[in-house]
């Protein structure tokens, strides 16, 4: 099994399948399906309300 970083890739020997049942790490982190940078400020931003009540949880 091989693991793919963004410059490097290492075999795992200790590793032997891939479950039916895995999810890939992008699903598990529920990340955007486009980069960051691709990404406009209507989405990216949260509004104030929402920012708001997120400040508070941290007061």
């Amino acid at each position: 099994m091989y693991f793919y970083f963004p410059s490097i890739a290492f075999f795992n020997p200790f590793f032997k399948e891939i479950g039916e049942n895995s999810r890939d790490l992008h699903q598990i982190l529920n990340t955007a399906d486009l980069p960051l940078n691709q990404l406009n400020a209507d989405v990216l931003c949260p509004g104030n309300q929402n920012l708001q009540m997120i400040n508070a949880g941290f007061r």
